[in-house]
């Protein structure tokens, strides 16, 4: 994580964050690999239903994790997240609009399922640049 090498107080909390959503999004990819075919064979609505949500667990456990880690953050560390948020949503949102209006022009649908890893991956950068742009 930018900034918080020289943070002694914080370094446990990296640690702990960096093991624990690593795990959790290991656990979401494996469960996706594995939902996402034996959703499309599965004909029982509520088994559907049930196997299409269940990668949603271990994403819930990174979002805890994330949370719990910008909780112990300090004043500088809270404001570079806030703004790379931010920086993410404007973005995405005007992507995905923009997206949206070239569809009616032809160019093909973007599945909503890639929304989240599109602000996830600018949420990233965002991070870096705004990190970058405080040292």
């Amino acid at each position: 994580m930018p900034g918080f090498e020289t943070d002694t107080y914080i370094k446990p909390a990296v640690r702990r964050y960096t093991i624990r959503f690593t795990v959790a999004m290991g656990t979401y990819a494996m469960l996706i690999m594995i939902c996402v075919p034996w959703v499309k064979r599965l004909e029982w609505m509520p088994g559907k239903i049930a196997l299409a949500l269940l990668p949603l667990i271990p994403v819930a456990i990174a979002v805890r994790e994330l949370l719990a880690f910008v909780s112990v953050m300090d004043e500088l560390q809270r404001r570079i997240q806030f703004e790379a948020v931010a920086v993410a949503a404007v973005i995405t949102c005007f992507g995905t609009l923009a997206w949206g209006l070239l569809e009616k022009a032809g160019l093909p649908q973007l599945p909503i399922v890639l929304v989240t890893p599109l602000f996830c991956s600018i949420y990233g950068l965002a991070v870096a640049a705004v990190a970058w742009r405080y040292r």
